[in-house]
């Protein structure tokens, strides 16, 4: 799969991933809680740390917020 950066989605697998703003490639959600709303949105709990440290926020709702 190749994520933009704000993308996320499910591989085949069915596991979530994302790409943050700012980050070069997308990581995989497994240690969070992904609640998927009737619109296809996402809310992911608890905040997002990318694996390199250059971001940390959230992503409630598809809309992604700074930390």
């Amino acid at each position: 799969m190749r994520f933009e950066m704000g993308d996320y989605g499910r591989d085949l697998a069915g596991e979530w991933w994302a790409r943050a703003p700012g980050v070069k490639a997308a990581g995989v959600l497994s240690d969070h809680q992904v609640t998927e709303h009737e619109d296809g949105t996402v809310t992911v709990e608890p905040s997002i740390l990318s694996h390199d440290g250059k971001y940390h926020g959230y992503l409630r709702g598809g809309e992604w917020t700074d930390a």
